[in-house]
This record gives C-alpha cells, structure tokens and sequence, in this order.
C-alpha cells in the first residue's frame, strides 16, 4: 500500500544552546523598552502586558544583535534550500528583504490569531521564555498553529480526527524554550496563549521575502 503525503506544512525548529547569547539579548532588548524604540501603532493594537518594538530591529548595530541576525539567516537560508531542494549557494544569493522585531512580554500579555502577510517565512527566537516552570498547570504563552486548510476540519469522525500529526488538521501549539527558533510559512494563522509568568518573557521576530 503506497501512501502519499500532500499539502504539508514546512515546520522548523532548532535551539541554539548559546545561553550566553540568549542573555545578551534578552539584555539588549530589555534596555531597549522605552517610548523611543517602541513601535507606534502595532499591527493588533496595544495590548495590555505587551511591548512591541519598531520593526527594524536586527539592523541595530550592537555586535550581540548583529549576531543573532547571521544566526537566524543562516538557519533560514539553509531551511529554505532543503524544502526546495536547492543548491545552498543559489538561495544564499537570493536578495532577501526583512522586517523585524522584538517582544517584551508580562503577565497577561497575549497574541490574538493573525499572520504575518507581504512575506514568505516567519521567524521567532526565544530569547528568554521568562519563568521556567514546565508544570504549571496554566499555559504559559504556547504559540498555537492552525492548519491552513480552512474546509479540512468540516466534518469529523472516528475516521479522521485522530490521524498522524502529519496527516492531521488539529491545531498544534509550541512552548518555547531559552534559545529556540522556529521557522513557518508566514500565512500560517497562530496566536500566542496569555502568559502567565512573573519574568519577562524576550521574543525576536522576522519576516522575509525576496526582493527581486
């Protein structure tokens, strides 16, 4: 019996077990909360426990921050040239355009359902995930994925609704970890569940596409 898989859903996800970049810019981006690199008018609003940053924050010339830019497109040059099956030098020539951003989160802050339009990938670094405790019986900020596949789930039944997590239309979520990327196509709809901790939870945020 051959089974094939269409309609999948390129997922990425690498931790980058460097605690001391981590540190460094959960550091930078905490130094860098005030009014002057806050963005103005965010995509969902002001949202109560949220701070956002303007959205050109990897072009910041700190060394800590210049690193976590290499880092991210190397990951992400090397991802695209596998779920294209391309040859590495090619697509690490392509000109790539970016926006992005950081995340400074509190309690209560939270995400509504959106995606991330006029670009082809998506990209979150963990900086710090703020409290540590896994155990917690409430969520601490999950960033929950839906399937793009808007009629998939129309109809449900003992046949269909527990398949494979490759073949399933469930949503999926993600707890992030210090030092986590992830890599999703950016018309993946996601929301982010309030976060209930008392640190600060650090996210870096990008968008790309290419520019010609």
């Amino acid at each position: 019996m051959a089974i094939s898989t269409f309609f999948a859903t390129p997922f990425y996800r690498a931790n980058e077990n460097d605690g001391l970049l981590a540190a460094d810019v959960t550091r930078c981006c905490l130094d860098m909360q005030s009014v002057e690199f806050e963005k103005p008018d965010p995509p969902q609003g002001r949202i109560p426990g949220v701070f956002e940053s303007n959205f050109n924050f990897l072009e910041n010339s700190q060394s800590r921050i210049r690193d976590l830019r290499l880092l991210i497109q190397n990951h992400l040059m090397s991802f695209i040239a596998v779920v294209n099956d391309s040859n590495p030098d090619e697509i690490a020539s392509l000109p790539m355009g970016y926006h992005s951003w950081f995340h400074i989160t509190t309690k209560g802050g939270y995400f509504r359902a959106h995606t991330h339009p006029l670009a082809s990938w998506s990209v979150v670094y963990c900086a710090s995930r703020g409290d540590d405790d896994h155990n917690q019986q409430h969520n601490m900020g999950d960033i929950v994925f839906y399937d793009p596949r808007g009629n998939a789930s129309m109809f449900l039944d003992p046949t269909n609704r527990a398949m494979r997590r490759e073949l399933s239309f469930n949503s999926f979520k993600i707890t992030p970890r210090h030092g986590d990327l992830l890599i999703f196509p950016s018309y993946i709809t996601h929301f982010v569940e309030p976060y209930q901790g008392d640190l600060p939870r650090v996210t870096v945020a990008a968008n790309y596409w290419v520019t010609a």
